[in-house]
């Protein structure tokens, strides 16, 4: 295929995997590994799935940067041979698992959004030489494990949706058997500020808000091709990544499996679950902060009134009464945004969605940053939780942070109707 050639071509790669694709693969899970002590309890939880009638690949990318110390070399050495040596026991037709040995990465690269990268593009290699670019890649974590439904329900997602560019898959942070307290409270709040955040990013009017986990998704490789591939970012490549092909239109959920995430401190980035488990265990707060429910209104408020600005080529100082959402508009050139976005839409419709691609995911996280400072201090999750939820005709008292995630999970999974 010419454009996953000239792809492959743009990002100098060469196929590391010398033994050829089964003809009708069509799921390739990658899974960076590094320092990774269950990295084969994972492989297992892949390996139980109901595969009938799948045909799947695993590729780990074991990986680490030039400037890694001596322990931490020899341990992903170590994991290397294991993964081979699990791979010689378990690999049969419909069933194959790759490790990539990848040492001495630039240390300005060098992390799990360059290792995501060389794991997908060896997918996307694979897929090429198939010549099918509606092959599956999975976006997986060493420290994860799934439901047996896993790869069924994928295939049949993405074989009912021809048209999807790329799904986020349900997750559940396992907590059950943390032992103490503290941790248990900080992961069980962690995430249900995650799925409070996406839900009130949607109750703005936002149209592209998904849980964007890098454990827990699905693309097309033919997306994936198109919108550039993987970055190469030490934190945060998911997001960055996923709303690259979230803004392709067509983006979806998969709800009728679950991924689990393992909840646990971790060093290896700067953000995300285990940066953010680490920072909380070495606090004496006991409640997680999110964004107030506030700070959303001021949004909410502009984007139900897109037809105004689309008529008016400008956005009304009426909207502008909310001095954060003023100032960052301000700080971010609004108006110069809309006129050049008008000037390129010749309907409202094709105006709303290079609103939304201007106005996207990246810009609202920075505004309810930016409002954080300015006029709305973070608040604790369950308060902002539980005003969301009335806002919705919910008025629901959960008596503990628990009983909370239970209801949000409820919500991401079901609907709002299933409360």
């Amino acid at each position: 295929m010419l454009y996953f050639d000239q792809y492959l071509s743009k990002h100098h790669h060469s196929p590391s995997i010398s033994v050829l694709p089964v003809e009708g693969t069509f799921i390739i899970v990658v899974i960076p590994c590094f320092n990774e002590p269950d990295i084969i309890s994972s492989l297992e939880s892949l390996y139980k799935c109901d595969r009938d009638g799948i045909c799947l690949e695993i590729i780990v990318v074991i990986n680490f940067g030039e400037q890694c110390s001596s322990d931490v070399m020899e341990y992903n050495r170590q994991s290397f041979q294991n993964i081979k040596a699990w791979a010689a026991e378990h690999n049969k037709p419909g069933f194959s698992c790759f490790a990539m040995y990848v040492p001495d990465l630039p240390q300005k690269f060098a992390g799990v959004g360059l290792a995501r990268k060389i794991g997908m593009d060896e997918a996307v290699s694979r897929f090429n030489r198939l010549g099918n670019e509606n092959g599956i890649i999975c976006g997986f974590d060493a420290d994860a494990k799934v439901e047996s439904n896993y790869l069924k329900v994928i295939s049949a997602h993405f074989t009912s949706h021809p048209k999807t560019p790329g799904a986020s898959i349900y997750f559940e942070h396992s907590f059950q058997e943390i032992e103490g307290s503290r941790m248990r409270s900080g992961i069980i709040q962690y995430e249900t500020h995650l799925r409070y955040l996406v839900q009130a990013i949607r109750f703005t009017g936002f149209p592209n808000s998904y849980h964007t986990v890098g454990s827990s998704f699905a693309v097309r490789a033919g997306a994936y091709v198109k919108q550039g591939g993987m970055n190469k970012f030490k934190a945060g490549e998911d997001f960055y990544f996923l709303n690259k092909i979230i803004s392709l239109g067509g983006y979806s959920e998969i709800n009728d499996t679950t991924v689990f995430p393992q909840a646990r401190v971790s060093n290896r980035v700067p953000f995300g679950t285990g940066a953010s488990m680490t920072k909380w265990m070495e606090t004496d707060q006991t409640d997680f902060l999110t964004y107030q429910y506030a700070s959303f209104l001021p949004l909410k408020n502009l984007f139900e009134n897109i037809s105004l600005i689309y008529n008016q080529k400008s956005i009304p100082e009426a909207m502008l009464t909310d001095t954060a959402l003023r100032q960052f508009l301000h700080e971010n050139e609004v108006e110069k945004a809309i006129a050049q976005i008008y000037d390129n839409s010749g309907t409202f419709q094709s105006f709303r969605k290079r609103f939304f691609n201007w106005f996207d995911a990246f810009k609202i996280v920075k505004y309810l940053n930016f409002a954080a400072q300015i006029s709305y201090p973070k608040m604790p999750v369950k308060t902002e939780c539980s005003k969301l939820l009335k806002s919705k005709g919910k008025d629901l008292t959960p008596q503990s942070y628990e009983e909370m995630l239970h209801v949000y999970r409820k919500w991401d999974r079901f609907g709002l109707g299933s409360l």
